[in-house]
């Protein structure tokens, strides 16, 4: 994997948060995020940390610059929103 170009999916499924999706995008140690969970209650906890992150990213030399909060609706309409934003994918690599 190349840590200045990739994407990647966290997947949580956690008893006190739910589930929850954290999306990477990183072009050139830019990184967006996008942080999708079904507890609505969560999201507003979740803002005072954006700074937090940002700077232990800016640390370890990634830049962060957009952090997206939203509430899992349906999984019919997740799976359609990755359905019309799919790229064609050549390979995949995956290290545990």
């Amino acid at each position: 994997i190349d840590p200045s170009f990739c994407r990647v999916l966290f997947h949580l499924n956690m008893e006190t948060l739910g589930e929850t999706y954290i999306k990477l995008q990183i072009q050139n140690r830019v990184i967006t995020m996008n942080i999708s969970t079904e507890n609505k209650e969560l999201l507003p906890d979740t803002q005072p940390y954006e700074e937090l992150i940002k700077r232990k990213l800016n640390e370890t030399n990634y830049q962060l610059t957009q952090i997206n909060f939203s509430e899992i609706t349906s999984k019919v309409e997740e799976d359609k929103k990755d359905k019309t934003n799919k790229l064609q994918i050549t390979g995949v690599d995956m290290r545990i």
